[in-house]
């Protein structure tokens, strides 16, 4: 099922790569100069991940994902599906 343009979880494609609970707090720039914004990670594989987003409603199609504690780890993401709180992404290679 397509919402906003993007798929929501349940049409979503196989996956490739098996997910891990992570549970992590972490933050999303979006590369327009604004604050990051905090998320939280839920479960992530070597090609995506599972994020709540809280409150936010407007998002980017393309974002870098930063992991809080350390901020040394940093992830270009693609949004492919959204259902209330929670997107998803797909992890890709910085342009």
């Amino acid at each position: 099922m397509m919402l906003n343009g993007h798929m929501s979880e349940p049409d979503a494609k196989p996956r490739r790569h098996r997910r891990r609970i992570f549970e992590a707090t972490a933050s999303v720039s979006f590369g327009d100069g604004s604050n990051p914004r905090p998320c939280w990670i839920l479960d992530i594989s070597d090609s995506g991940a599972r994020l709540n987003i809280g409150a936010q409603r407007e998002l980017p199609d393309f974002f870098t994902l930063r992991v809080t504690s350390t901020d040394a780890v940093r992830r270009s993401c693609k949004l492919v599906w959204r259902k209330g709180n929670e997107i998803g992404v797909r992890f890709v290679q910085p342009s």
